[in-house]
């Protein structure tokens, strides 16, 4: 049986290889990218020969399309980070309702589209939200659903107005107002802690659908990712890199340490999560 630090190396290995493959997809013709998806599925069946490569690489092939042309800080396609929290999921033993899952687990909150408006954004979301229904199922839907941000609260508040101005005929001023300050708050939103609404969120999925069983995996897998890649952090709004790199290492500890818990708690895994995530928030 591997060790604990042997796990750790070749996992990490593992996935710098795949980041690696995943920097050719945006250099290369169609038919290349097909193939360098059935290489990076090929090291996940090599994992977990369980899986059904056929939907894996369907997941990978949506999830590429759907973050064409975005990049991560470190400067590699932001695909990369979905391939590698799927590949976490896989070497962990996880099924393939959970490693699609990983994969897909960004896209909804990817699909918003800067500089047009609210309707437009939503509109793009329900669409993506439908097409990963069709194509993958419920649960799956529900699962990204369950790790997406949700919507600003303040977004919620001012299309509850907009729905009683409609219902009170108040007039097209009036309407027009807060439709300018729907798309404002979009362009420009207040702080908020969305990180606590989203564990939230997580938490009531987690009682509403038990019978999904890896909700706690994929957001360990995804935090673990953004760990080892937080050094790439670049300064954002009144944030510097190092701050945006200390608040993540905060949050990672509040909320997703607790997750790291309940499944080492079940002693499901080889590998234990609350260590090796530890380690990762102390390099």
């Amino acid at each position: 049986m591997p060790s604990q630090r042997q796990l750790i190396r070749t996992l990490e290995s593992d996935l710098d290889l795949i980041s690696t493959l995943a920097v050719g997809l945006a250099k290369k013709t169609y038919q290349g990218q097909n193939t360098t998806i059935k290489n990076i599925s090929r090291l996940f069946m090599e994992v977990n020969p369980n899986l059904n490569s056929e939907q894996l690489q369907e997941s990978m092939g949506f999830a590429r399309t759907h973050h064409c042309r975005k990049y991560r800080d470190s400067g590699h396609p932001a695909v990369s980070h979905d391939y590698c929290v799927g590949y976490l999921l896989a070497y962990w033993g996880l099924e393939t309702n959970a490693v699609i899952t990983g994969i897909l687990h960004d896209i909804l909150e990817d699909s918003e589209q800067k500089g047009v408006s609210y309707k437009i954004n939503r509109e793009i979301r329900l669409d993506i939200t439908d097409q990963i229904n069709r194509n993958f199922g419920t649960e799956i839907l529900l699962s990204v659903m369950a790790l997406s941000k949700p919507i600003d609260p303040h977004i919620i508040e001012i299309t509850q107005q907009i729905d009683e101005a409609i219902e009170q005929n108040l007039g097209a001023n009036a309407l027009d107002r807060l439709l300018r300050a729907l798309d404002q708050q979009y362009s420009d939103p207040k702080p908020t802690e969305l990180d606590g609404m989203l564990y939230e969120q997580l938490e009531e999925f987690k009682i509403m659908y038990p019978q999904i069983r890896y909700f706690n995996h994929t957001k360990v897998a995804d935090n673990i990712h953004n760990l080892l890649t937080r050094q790439f952090m670049r300064p954002k709004g009144d944030m510097t890199s190092k701050q945006r790199q200390q608040k993540f290492c905060e949050t990672s500890e509040k909320y997703v340490l607790p997750l790291a818990r309940e499944i080492d708690r079940s002693g499901e895994l080889e590998m234990r999560l609350v260590p090796y995530m530890q380690e990762l928030i102390a390099r």
